[in-house]
């Protein structure tokens, strides 16, 4: 299963999937998994997570329900989705026992804005702020969490996209394949974009200078001290501190800095 995901901003959704595919113990290969579709009302990205023969289908069935519309609205969309999603499961996913089933994450340039869209078994969900699934989605989770906002543009998106991306392929073992990206937004905005190949490469040659560097750096300029914290002790003073304790001892160093200048 391959890790995929979107961020939804105000102005963007910035999309991205990993683009390797197991095939047996051993075999690996490089298969294009996030799809754009377009017209010149609407653009539409396509990606999934899953039994990946039963993602095929799934998104065969949705271009047919694209084919030849001029436009839609989000509430259209979910519905041909959960139809989808209805017709997938009855016929390959829940007769298999041992079905590993199917996520899904589509984003939506169309008539009335930008829809970020995770599905969920047999339903689909709008989300406001992103959607990930797949190996290693825990860890994108957690960066993207911390680092996304909803008021970045589409390239601060997509740098944070990337970092998440490249942080939760590292962490997983199951994802090592290169990433692609898509970029959606509204009018007067070009309604999507894709960064090109050399964004990937840019991302994984950075982030272990990005971590070992500025991040630690950060980390060792807290000014947090654990010696003058409630319940610090040590071989020589056993006992931990209390918060009085602590604030005489902060009292302390700080007349000794004054009187130091």
């Amino acid at each position: 299963m391959t890790v995929i995901a979107g961020l939804k901003s105000d102005t963007a959704i910035v999309m991205a999937a990993e683009q390797e595919e197991s095939g047996g113990i051993a075999a690996k290969r490089r298969v294009h998994k996030l799809k754009l579709y377009a017209e010149s009302e609407w653009a539409l990205g396509f990606c999934g997570a899953g039994e990946a023969a039963v993602i095929d289908n799934a998104e065969r069935r949705l271009s047919y329900w694209l084919k030849g519309r001029k436009t839609f609205t989000g509430r259209q969309l979910t519905d041909a989705i959960d139809d989808v999603l209805a017709t997938v499961h009855s016929k390959y996913i829940d007769p298999d026992p041992k079905s590993e089933g199917i996520e899904l994450i589509i984003g939506a340039s169309c008539e009335d804005g930008l829809h970020l869209i995770a599905t969920v078994r047999r339903t689909s969900e709008f989300r406001d702020f992103m959607a990930c699934s797949g190996y290693g989605a825990d860890v994108a989770i957690f960066f993207i969490d911390r680092l996304h906002q909803v008021a970045d543009d589409w390239e601060s998106s997509l740098r944070v996209l990337g970092f998440a991306m490249t942080a939760s392929k590292e962490a997983s073992r199951y994802c090592s394949g290169d990433t692609t990206y898509l970029i959606l937004q509204a009018p007067p905005n070009p309604r999507w974009r894709e960064p090109g190949e050399d964004f990937d490469c840019e991302i994984m040659s950075n982030q272990q200078e990005f971590i070992s560097g500025q991040l630690r750096e950060s980390l060792l300029e807290m000014s947090f001290r654990p010696d003058l914290s409630p319940g610090y002790c040590d071989e020589h003073n056993p006992q931990p501190l209390t918060s009085e304790e602590v604030a005489r001892r902060v009292e302390i160093e700080t007349e000794r800095h004054k009187s130091s200048h």
